[in-house]
């Protein structure tokens, strides 16, 4: 794997988790309560991925 796929996977990887432990600060749920911030920081991630994806990259890298 080249360094740059390396890199973004590291990038990616260390935004979701910042992300996931910022939305599960703001919505906090007990361990018997459906896990609300994992559903919408999956659900936001997706569609930002979708959207690097299909709009923002001019052309799609070979590696997805």
């Amino acid at each position: 794997m080249p360094w740059r796929d390396l890199l973004a996977v590291l990038v990616g990887g260390a935004v979701g988790t910042a992300l996931r432990l910022g939305i599960d600060t703001l919505l906090p749920h007990g361990d018997a309560d459906f896990p609300v911030s994992t559903l919408a920081i999956n659900t936001l991630g997706a569609f930002i991925l979708g959207l690097l994806v299909g709009r923002v990259w001019p052309v799609v890298p070979g590696w997805l």
